[in-house]
């Protein structure tokens, strides 16, 4: 596809009044960076999707633990899909339902693609949001 100098310089410009720099992708950061996020959001929005162009990279998971830590602890959503090993998924998920396990014992029986560092499933980004998650679940029922 081609386009114009001046469709590129629309694009740029775009990107610049739109974007939104974050401050960090640590997991268990302050979500100050995100919540312009929510100003996105509309009343009745009921899914938000956001996928990664690889598999495997800690700041992309970082990333999404956090956005999850938002829609679910400030937005007020109350699933969130996993693009993981379905065993391990089913086991977080009656984590933040019941307290069944917990996440860092869970992480650390998954897959290591499962895990956001090598083989440290304590310090990863999945734990900080799995734990939100089921704090809002002990809340909200």
């Amino acid at each position: 596809m081609t386009s114009s100098p001046e469709q590129r310089a629309a694009v740029r410009n775009w990107i610049r009044e739109t974007a939104h720099r974050l401050t960090t992708v640590d997991a268990s950061e302050s979500l100050d960076d995100l919540r312009p996020l929510l100003g996105m959001l509309h009343e009745r929005t009921v899914v938000v999707g956001y996928g990664a162009g690889t598999r495997g990279a800690h700041e992309v998971f970082a990333l999404q633990a956090r956005m999850a830590r938002l829609l679910v602890g400030e937005a007020g959503f109350r699933a969130v899909a996993l693009d993981q090993d379905g065993t391990l998924v089913a086991r977080l998920d009656a984590h933040v339902r019941t307290g069944a396990g917990g996440p860092v014992a869970l992480l650390e029986a998954a897959e290591p693609f499962s895990r956001t560092e090598g083989s440290s499933a304590s310090s990863g980004a999945c734990v900080p949001s799995t734990r939100a998650m089921r704090g809002r679940s002990t809340t909200h029922g």
